[in-house]
């Protein structure tokens, strides 16, 4: 996949934006042995608005950079974006 967006230098970018639809951020905290960082997922969908009805009706919250922002009951944050 190639890089198509960047954050920060080439050294020591801060994000990253691959054509495939993944982005990499650099982790700031601790490694922990024998666990995973994972900051949160984004979905492209047809609806935004459909797919947000859809998510309410489990037990979710949404953070303050907007309601397409929405974390799990069990702390799994998920970017709802529309297909571009």
């Amino acid at each position: 996949m190639e890089i198509y967006q960047m954050e920060g230098n080439n050294e020591a970018p801060k994000q990253i934006w691959l054509d495939g639809g993944i982005q990499l951020i650099a982790s700031q905290g601790v490694e922990i042995p024998g666990s995973c960082l994972l900051n949160h997922i984004c979905l492209r969908v047809p609806d935004v608005e459909t797919a947000l009805m859809k998510a309410n009706k489990y037990h979710i919250s949404t953070l303050a950079k907007g309601q397409n922002w929405i974390v799990l009951d069990y702390g799994l944050c998920i970017e709802i974006l529309p297909m571009e």
